[in-house]
């Protein structure tokens, strides 16, 4: 991949929520949906994700897109994409004692850089090197409590404020971003009409069904602030 030293782009760092306490015949699983989940954005994507998806370290992953206006919509995809088609039978977990019983199903960190890329060696990001990697790296290492997605970008007056957002987002998203609602969600971050996500459905429903999973998942806000985001001409 040829990199442009003086152009932004947009990395995603992320790895999969206790995923060590899954039992060995369901990692497998989550490999498969990782790795399709990468290739419908990708698909989704188009030249704006000019490298595949990058899985390394089992669980862990990276995305890099040449346009940093659409790391946000890249983000809300993948970690939807995640919950929605690896629901977790807490029953097989392999929990010790004491463990979060509370986790409804598999979920994702996502740590969100804008900045400049030094070089992509053999395809792979994992192996790149640059200021919005390692930025994307760093903060990924602070997703330890109970917030998993943030944003960094050095130097934007308007970084902070945008962090601050993804935080509450975040919590919108643990709270209410079912499978089934995110099965609605991604269809409507693709621009889907409410009838056509109805019909896409694995068995079909009514679209007052899916205007009902989409207000539950609080897509209204998250939609204008993407488009806040996206359009936001002045630090992007």
């Amino acid at each position: 991949m040829k990199v442009d030293a003086n152009h932004n782009y947009g990395v995603l760092t992320g790895d999969i929520v206790a995923s060590t306490s899954l039992r060995s015949s369901d990692r497998k699983r989550l490999y498969d949906v990782m790795q399709d989940g990468g290739e419908e954005l990708r698909t989704f994507m188009g030249e704006r994700m000019p490298l595949p998806l990058d899985i390394y370290s089992g669980d862990s992953w990276q995305i890099l897109l040449s346009e940093p206006r659409s790391l946000l919509r890249a983000g809300l995809f993948y970690r939807a994409f995640i919950r929605a088609h690896m629901p977790v039978d807490l029953t097989r977990l392999d929990l010790p004692k004491g463990g979060n019983s509370q986790t409804p199903l598999a979920d994702t960190r996502v740590a969100l850089a804008i900045g400049r890329i030094d070089f992509v060696p053999k395809q792979r990001i994992s192996e790149a090197e640059g200021p919005a990697l390692q930025a994307s790296g760093r903060l990924l290492k602070e997703l330890t409590g109970k917030v998993r997605m943030r944003l960094v970008w050095d130097g934007a007056s308007q970084a902070q404020t945008w962090d601050l957002l993804l935080q509450a987002m975040d919590a919108l998203i643990v709270q209410t971003w079912s499978p089934r609602r995110c099965q609605c969600v991604l269809g409507a971050l693709r621009g889907m009409k409410q009838r056509e996500i109805a019909d896409r459905q694995e068995v079909p429903v009514k679209q007052q069904t899916v205007q009902r999973l989409l207000d539950r998942a609080g897509w209204e806000w998250v939609e204008k602030v993407l488009d806040r985001f996206e359009n936001s001409q002045k630090w992007l």
